[in-house]
């Protein structure tokens, strides 16, 4: 069917099937392994959203790198050029879609009124990596699969709707906690090399280790224990990188052994450390 793309890894739909103003493309992709990494591209008059799902995808924009794990969203900015980490796309699940706000009073069918409202606020975001809620989660496989198996009907478009809206005001209200979480991921980085407990973070951001549990995985897209792995991770490499050992480098990081850095290692970088390296010093 035209505008309907299905390959073993992804679907993705186009202007042709999904007739709508302001909704380009809708895509789903679930990657069992790392896949071929994206070149430097951008979408016209566009702003893309990648939704998460499970799973960590890195993006690169004007040479700064976003990592994104499960349960975040990576915004790219209209026409804003962007592309994934240079090694590969990482192994997980997303939703992604690119809203055409060229036509801001006729964005989504909604009426000029509603219309440049929703336009408008998606297009003054400033963020490009945020966290999505359960509720979140569930609206965009719910919006994909309507669009996927309905086409643009009513119900199709509402639940998009709800879903950007319900998006928009997550945002508001995590800025309310910004201020906490800025400080703990500052903490973080700097005891990298320490063995982090729960009750450290809780004094260090001076919330509740029950709130903290609560909202953690909110603003981080990881529970606390895969956040500081994840970190230590990014550290190792600069660790590697300066001629560190990975035995040194597991050791100086408080991984309990080299073999568990490794499977830590691989687990988000798709390769072991080793592989890694040869890979850094060939380039």
């Amino acid at each position: 069917m035209e505008g309907i793309t299905i390959t073993p890894e992804k679907t993705w739909l186009e202007k042709p099937y999904l007739s709508i103003p302001g909704l380009d493309l809708f895509g789903h992709a679930r990657f069992r392994r790392a896949a071929e990494p994206l070149s430097v591209h951008s979408h016209k008059d566009c702003i893309e959203l990648v939704f998460v799902i499970k799973g960590q995808q890195v993006y690169e924009i004007e040479g700064k790198q976003y990592q994104v794990g499960g349960g975040e969203v990576f915004l790219s900015f209209l026409d804003q050029p962007h592309r994934s980490e240079e090694n590969c796309q990482g192994v997980g699940e997303f939703y992604w879609m690119q809203l055409n706000l060229s036509q801001p009073e006729d964005f989504l069918g909604l009426g000029p009124a509603f219309s440049l409202d929703l336009a408008g606020r998606l297009a003054e975001l400033r963020q490009h990596v945020f966290p999505f809620s359960p509720e979140m989660k569930s609206l965009v496989k719910q919006a994909f699969d309507r669009f996927y198996k309905l086409g643009a009907v009513p119900l199709s478009v509402s639940t998009l709707v709800f879903l950007l809206q319900t998006m928009l005001h997550g945002l508001q209200e995590q800025q309310l906690d910004t201020d906490h979480f800025l400080e703990l991921g500052q903490y973080i980085e700097a005891h990298l090399t320490d063995n982090l407990t729960i009750e450290d973070l809780s004094r260090a951001c001076c919330i509740s280790v029950s709130t903290l549990q609560h909202k953690f995985k909110d603003y981080f897209g990881r529970t606390p224990a895969e956040y500081i792995n994840y970190r230590k991770i990014e550290r190792s490499k600069e660790l590697l990188l300066s001629g560190k050992s990975i035995t040194q480098t597991a050791m100086l990081l408080e991984f309990n052994t080299s073999d568990y850095f490794s499977t830590v290692f691989r687990k988000f970088n798709g390769m072991s450390p080793s592989q890694w390296l040869l890979k850094k010093r060939k380039a």
